[in-house]
């Protein structure tokens, strides 16, 4: 299984920078993911 999560458009008008957002945002939501697929596998 492949998650991509995207995190802007891919130029310099991002609002947050791509550290932050893998931290804050990216890890969340994967292992949102990753816990619901196990729930139901």
């Amino acid at each position: 299984v492949v998650v991509r999560t995207i995190s802007d458009r891919a130029d310099h008008d991002a609002h947050l920078d791509f550290p932050i957002f893998v931290d804050q945002i990216a890890s969340h939501f994967t292992c949102g993911v990753v816990k619901r697929l196990l729930e139901i596998l």
